[in-house]
């Protein structure tokens, strides 16, 4: 089977045996976005000792595309998610940020709420904020407008 990743197919990774993790972290590793965002869709599905090395890799990567990927990799990783998801939800990009939200949010621990609230409270963008609220239950929180002087 193959799957197509934004216009290109790319053959779905093999099984991974005992020696492919440093298969995984090189390719997550590289410049090529489809073989490093599988790479780390593929960890994902890996024992958490195993995954761990490629998901922190993939959370040095200077593209937003593989760091959103490891946000969705760790919904098959709850062991790793409190450890790795305080490091998304204060990524540079918010497209990262929404799916570690949105990750957190299917997730559901309880160290993970303690980080949700933390980013709904000090989320600069609005619509950011007002998602980490409501997955807190909370209701969207109006915008605050600093008063003119």
């Amino acid at each position: 089977m193959r799957y197509l990743f934004a216009g290109r197919r790319w053959p779905t990774p093999a099984p991974a045996g005992p020696d492919t993790t440093e298969d995984l972290i090189e390719r997550a590793d590289g410049a090529d976005l489809g073989p490093a965002s599988e790479a780390i869709a593929h960890a994902g599905r890996l024992a958490p000792d195993r995954a761990g090395p490629v998901l922190r890799r993939g959370l040095a990567h200077p593209n937003p595309v593989v760091r959103v990927a490891v946000a969705g990799a760790l919904e098959r990783q709850p062991e790793l998610a409190a450890e790795l998801m305080a490091r998304l939800l204060v990524d540079e990009d918010p497209g990262v940020r929404m799916w570690a939200l949105r990750t957190a949010e299917r997730l559901r621990t309880p160290g993970l709420r303690r980080l949700i609230e933390d980013r709904a409270a000090r989320e600069p963008l609005p619509d950011l904020a007002a998602l980490a609220h409501l997955l807190l239950g909370q209701g969207p929180q109006p915008a605050v407008v600093p008063a003119e002087s």
